[in-house]
């Protein structure tokens, strides 16, 4: 099992989320199931503002780091 937060994205809140992600965690999961292939360093894009995130696995958390913070790779891993 892994468990993904996306950041800035709002669950159960009433009005628009702050951050529409557009990840096929389906397919993700399909891969992983049939062919033994996990996710390495998904990426999730908001199709809101068209910025993407990492997706980390729980407990850790992406924080910015540098660069343009509309792009994952500004991200670091943290806890």
């Amino acid at each position: 099992m892994r468990y993904y937060l996306v950041p800035g994205a709002h669950h159960a809140n009433f009005g628009t989320p702050a951050f529409a992600a557009a990840w096929d965690s389906l397919s993700v999961l399909e891969n992983w199931v049939d062919g033994g292939e996990q996710a390495a360093k998904p990426i999730t894009t908001d199709m809101n503002y068209n910025r993407t995130r990492p997706l980390r696995e729980y407990p850790t958390w992406p924080k910015y780091h540098a660069g343009d913070p509309n792009m994952a790779r500004s991200f670091v891993c943290t806890r």
